[in-house]
């Protein structure tokens, strides 16, 4: 798996401020946000009235993440000579919608914390998402990643597979509720998460409480040409909290498709680590997506193997043969035996991988072919057959799988170091947003702060994303950014006199 490598482009501080000022998206969201708020709290309620918008509590939070703090975020907005130009450049860059228009004044960090704590309910944070990863979708069809018509589905595109992997997000403070009160008076003395949970015991103690972060990543081979798809946040607060890291990623790809059909004819499938369990991985088989993952060990360290039952092996002459397939650590394998009597597993060689729609359910298999080895009798060498992967409604009935210890790329197929790779980018993005985090901690405490928290790094990536498109390609960026001028690269002028 190659990838592009060349210098990186960083904005400035105030061409990245203006940028993310005008970035379309993000207004649209906040005003279907301040429609909300008004129709669940009018201005003619009592109490005091807000000072400031969604759009500037949202701002705070996205521009915090390229530097890694509120408080330098609210104390350089608070500088006239920073936020007076940033005004000025969104009223630039959409001089025909008055509502587009950043406050008088500029957000606090109280402010903020305020927005998150009273307005970030689970309603509203449903429909940031929601709007957030249609925008991500959108941006991902139009920069070219997830490439339709780009190899096959036996020598696919790299590139046109989704990857994703879980992070765990230590909380602010590692006090748990025991921790936090005091065991005689019941008073608490020590600020904690109600919403973190133990990761792992180790030695019979829990380690420090914290929320699972998952992320559904795509991207193109160019640097910082990367869009986090989807965020799914796992803590105290949710039902998913008895659910595995793998299971979240494969319900956030599995809500993708049905809601953007259009991603099904780009996506051919799913990058995840050993995590990936069978029933995770057959209901990415039954939705046609191929996933690509290694095979866990057994409880006592040894390869999962499985018999897949007799499979009839068409030969060269056109003669069938009958033999069983046992599926070892991925690779579905043939028994041979020698002079001894000894076996041994010949692992088969991928020739194919095809799929159908019956009944409007896809359907994916696979050819092999026996391999030329030592010990394998010349009737057999070359003969083919071909391997169910998805279930049957009989199998899914009574619960049975085929992915225990099966897969379309194994570890041996020669394409599998090719696509597996893309697992990396979903370890870089989670190293990345962990380095963005004061002390590499949730920057706040609640599930609701958190996963605020989450949403606006998606959209930092995205901004990111698109300025590094538009840098490479020229592409138009009126629909993200209106009339603003995007930043460009200024390349190094050589010396007067090397010029000369």
């Amino acid at each position: 798996l190659k990838k592009v490598t060349g210098p990186k482009f960083r904005p400035s501080d105030m061409a990245w401020l203006k940028l993310v000022a005008c970035f379309r998206p993000m207004w649209e969201l906040a005003l279907q946000f301040d429609a909300l708020i008004e129709a669940s709290k009018p201005l003619s309620a009592p109490g005091a009235k807000r000072k400031y918008r969604t759009f500037e509590a949202m701002y705070l939070d996205v521009i915090a993440w390229r530097y890694g703090s509120y408080e330098w975020a609210a104390d350089n907005l608070a500088d006239p000579d920073v936020w007076n130009p940033l005004r000025d450049a969104v009223e630039q860059a959409y001089p025909h919608n008055r509502r587009m228009r950043l406050c008088e004044t500029p957000p606090s960090r109280s402010q903020n914390y305020r927005f998150r704590r009273q307005y970030a309910t689970d309603h509203l944070r449903q429909v940031m998402l929601n709007h957030v990863e249609q925008v991500c979708v959108e941006a991902i069809l139009q920069t070219g990643m997830l490439p339709p018509n780009t190899g096959s589905l036996t020598n696919p595109d790299p590139y046109s597979f989704m990857s994703a992997d879980g992070c765990w997000l230590p909380a602010l403070t590692s006090l748990t509720l025991h921790d936090a009160v005091d065991p005689e008076t019941g008073e608490i003395v020590g600020r904690y998460d109600p919403d973190a949970l133990a990761y792992h015991t180790h030695d019979g103690k829990a380690s420090s409480p914290g929320h699972l972060l998952v992320m559904v990543l795509a991207r193109n081979p160019y640097p910082k040409e990367r869009i986090v798809a989807s965020v799914r946040l796992k803590s105290a607060h949710n039902p998913e909290v008895n659910r595995n890291d793998a299971t979240i990623a494969v319900d956030a790809v599995l809500d993708l498709l049905g809601r953007f059909p259009k991603l099904r004819a780009n996506l051919v499938g799913l990058v995840y680590d050993m995590e990936l369990s069978a029933a995770d991985f057959d209901r990415l088989l039954d939705a046609g997506l191929i996933p690509v993952s290694k095979v866990s060990l057994t409880s006592q360290g040894r390869p999962a193997s499985q018999n897949l039952g007799p499979h009839d092996f068409k030969t060269e002459d056109g003669q069938t043969v009958s033999r069983t397939v046992t599926a070892v650590n991925g690779t579905p394998c043939v028994t041979v035996t020698d002079g001894h009597g000894i076996g041994y597993y010949v692992p088969l060689k991928l020739i194919q991988v095809k799929k159908t729609d019956r009944k409007n359910r896809p359907q994916i298999s696979t050819r092999w072919a026996v391999p030329d080895k030592k010990l394998v009798p010349v009737h057999l060498v070359g003969a083919k057959t071909r391997i169910r992967h998805t279930r049957t409604n009989k199998e899914r009935d009574a619960g049975l799988s085929r992915s225990r210890a099966l897969r379309i790329f194994p570890e041996s197929d020669e394409r599998f170091p090719v696509i597996f790779p893309r697992r990396e980018d979903s370890e870089s993005g989670n190293s990345d947003k962990k380095s963005r985090m004061w002390n590499r901690r949730c920057r706040t405490l609640r599930h609701q702060s958190v996963e605020f928290n989450a949403i606006t790094y998606q959209i930092h990536v995205l901004i990111t994303a698109l300025l590094a498109y538009h840098n490479r390609t020229g592409a138009d960026m009126t629909r993200w950014f209106g009339q603003h001028q995007l930043p460009r690269k200024v390349r190094r002028q050589a010396p007067l006199a090397l010029a000369a």
